[in-house]
């Protein structure tokens, strides 16, 4: 973990932010040789198991396809966030209007 005294990080703060922002490691100020803040990356909370059913269900039930089979809603609708093509021979998924990209 890198250390820097507040003197040397207030001539040259930006620079010190930048370094945190690119590599995520910590650093620590110290003010007449004794550690008193330390600055680091906030993390993105990534989202649980629970949450991204929650995400796709509630996508479900608001997705504008005229087809209302929950399971090909459902299929489709974890396809859609990742970007992903479905395979299948189900033909609803290859009309027009289907909101996925399918392929036989």
């Amino acid at each position: 973990m890198k250390t820097v005294s507040k003197e040397t990080l207030k001539a040259k703060m930006l620079e010190y932010f930048r370094e945190v922002e690119r590599t995520g490691e910590p650093l620590v100020v110290t003010d007449q040789g004794r550690e008193v803040l330390e600055v680091r990356p906030i993390r993105q909370k990534s989202m649980t198991s629970a949450e991204v059913l929650l995400v796709d269900w509630l996508f479900v039930a608001e997705m504008d396809w005229e087809n209302r089979d929950p399971a090909d809603r459902i299929i489709a609708a974890t396809a859609i966030r990742p970007g992903v093509t479905v395979v299948t021979v189900d033909e609803k998924f290859h009309g027009e209007g289907s909101p996925v990209k399918a392929v036989c």
